[in-house]
């Protein structure tokens, strides 16, 4: 029985529940749908016992600018290392050296970084998705408000234009009648993120998902509330070229905030289908379990590299997991 340790970043233990990033919610999820022959266990990079690194299989590092190779190796040289590398093409290219020399293998959650990369030896592309029990459209978007939302860093060197593009939305589209509700979030402590509950019940009052970023790796919020049925306004950048089809499951936007405020009012008018396409496709083409099967892409590359066969670089946009 495959045996596998997934370490995410951070979360942190509350009154109110357990805060934590996508990337721990990502690892949940993998634990959920893994297949019923691999033992999985979750943990966060604080808490990792390396003494204990021998009683896995492989190791699946989504806290990819933490260098785990000389941490493990003293106790487990052997095993398999696997790091997930969240970036854009023009993000975090910094630390691409050290994901190489650290990782066994290295799965891009990006298809433009994948490529920009030279889709070399070692490396294949296998986006993030989403748990569509979690996010999922249990509000009819006929009764929702107006409203439009963000979360992220208001650091301004992450490139979410959040001072430039953002802030500016909020009185330039109030007149029109829209409500736009920004939660600028740097760390996971109470009264900046919520629970998973909280945060699926805060989709589902939206109407529009905000990204004006002009770089991503993954915008996971706009994946978990595409698929509460959040119409994503977007600019070109990010997983969303992956699937984003304008003017029918989004809308794309400049990062300005009039061109927002333009995608905003386009995306009023046909607010229904939209929404009805952007959360279809998160749960048909994006899930973890079925339909998408997107934890399948990860197991069967997990299991073949336990089991010490050549993986030939792909892109799962090219093939079906089960040819992997």
């Amino acid at each position: 029985m495959p045996r596998i340790l997934i370490i995410y970043d951070v979360h942190q233990d509350t009154p109110k529940g357990r805060l934590r990033w996508a990337y721990a919610r990502r690892s949940e999820a993998l634990q959920k749908y893994a297949p019923p022959d691999f033992t999985v266990k979750t943990c966060q990079f604080a808490d990792v016992k390396w003494d204990q690194s021998a009683d896995y299989d492989l190791i699946f590092n989504l806290e990819y600018t933490a260098a785990i190779r000389g941490r493990v190796a003293h106790y487990a040289p052997t095993i398999p290392i696997v790091y997930s590398f969240n970036s854009g093409s023009s993000r975090k290219q910094s630390l691409w050296p050290m994901v190489k020399r650290e990782a066994d293998f290295v799965i891009f959650n990006n298809a433009e970084a994948y490529r920009a990369n030279g889709c070399e030896a070692g490396t294949c592309c296998i986006s993030n998705g989403i748990d569509a029990d979690l996010w999922n459209p249990y509000v009819q978007i006929s009764q929702r408000e107006h409203r439009a939302i963000w979360t992220g860093s208001p650091n301004p060197h992450k490139g979410k234009r959040y001072r430039e593009v953002l802030l500016p939305l909020i009185e330039l589209a109030k007149p029109h009648g829209f409500d736009v509700w920004l939660r600028p979030v740097s760390k996971v402590i109470e009264n900046q993120v919520f629970t998973t509950e909280e945060t699926a019940c805060w989709y589902n009052s939206a109407s529009y998902v905000l990204m004006s970023s002009i770089s991503e790796g993954t915008p996971n919020y706009l994946l978990e509330a595409a698929a509460c049925g959040a119409i994503p306004i977007c600019t070109h950048t990010g997983n969303v070229m992956e699937f984003g089809d304008d003017g029918v499951n989004c809308i794309f936007a400049e990062p300005t905030p009039e061109s927002f405020l333009d995608a905003l009012l386009r995306a009023r008018e046909n607010r229904e289908a939209l929404s009805n396409a952007a959360a279809e496709i998160m749960r048909e083409g994006w899930s973890y379990g079925a339909p998408g099967h997107r934890a399948a892409w990860y197991f069967a590359l997990f299991r073949k590299l336990i089991q010490g066969e050549p993986i030939e670089s792909f892109s799962y946009q090219q093939k079906h997991w089960e040819d992997i």
